[in-house]
């Protein structure tokens, strides 16, 4: 408890980790709502058809990932790794926009687009909620003598379990409350009211989800430098 209570009042992980559920809130809410938006609407209700588009849009997304890496390890160097969560926060943001106009039968194809544009900032996100986890424990260590990067990884990764849990139940309600009735739609489809209103919820909850995580991080508090100077100090000590 003693341990908990240490971790939990360490300002710069409260707000990483903030920002850490409130990402992961928003982006994984479409693991329940964008599949039936994308199914019974954009593809007609052709599930082959569906499966077939959405490896290949997958597959590409596992390719862009490794690029978002080194794009965003790159603005992490040549700036600050609060300045680079928030690029990469503000291309995921940029692309679940244009998924919005993306998720119509008349342009599949721009699901590509979207993809493109918030993949080249998500993974490099996940990059830099670690190596600032590792700058937080240095600044913990600094503060008050323990090192705890045990603890540190412990509550990130139950907020991670946590979090996930909530969208599932989320992403069902937000597609019950903008009108989706599975009867209905195994009868005649997704209706295009219905659908606007689907996409309205998802994508505004994401983009909201988002926006409120940029907010966040700019309350970050550690810099390049406190961090290098936080190094020095520990070394030092050491010897």
């Amino acid at each position: 408890f003693e341990a908990v209570r240490y971790t939990l009042t360490n300002r710069p992980f409260v707000i990483l980790f903030i920002a850490y559920v409130t990402i992961i809130v928003a982006l994984f809410s479409a693991q329940s709502i964008a599949p039936l938006i994308l199914q019974h609407y954009v593809f007609g209700g052709d599930a082959i058809r569906l499966g077939n588009f959405h490896g290949i849009l997958m597959t590409m997304g596992m390719g862009l990932s490794y690029v978002s890496i080194f794009l965003i390890g790159w603005i992490s160097m040549r700036t600050s790794k609060r300045t680079a969560m928030v690029a990469g926060l503000a291309f995921a943001l940029v692309g679940t926009g244009l998924s919005f106009v993306a998720m119509d039968p008349r342009w599949p194809w721009m699901l590509f687009l979207s993809t493109f544009v918030a993949f080249l900032g998500l993974q490099g996100c996940w990059l830099m909620v670690d190596s600032m986890t590792a700058d937080v424990c240095d600044d913990d260590e600094l503060r008050t003598g323990r090192r705890r990067e045990g603890m540190f990884s412990a509550v990130k990764g139950f907020a991670l379990k946590a979090a996930q849990g909530l969208t599932f139940g989320l992403g069902g309600y937000m597609a019950t409350a903008a009108g989706y009735d599975p009867q209905i739609v195994d009868r005649s489809g997704l209706d295009e009211d219905t659908a606007w209103k689907m996409k309205a919820a998802l994508v505004g909850f994401q983009c909201a989800g988002l926006l409120l995580a940029i907010a966040i991080m700019w309350l970050y508090p550690i810099t390049r430098q406190r961090a290098e100077e936080t190094q020095r100090k520990l070394r030092e000590a050491a010897h």
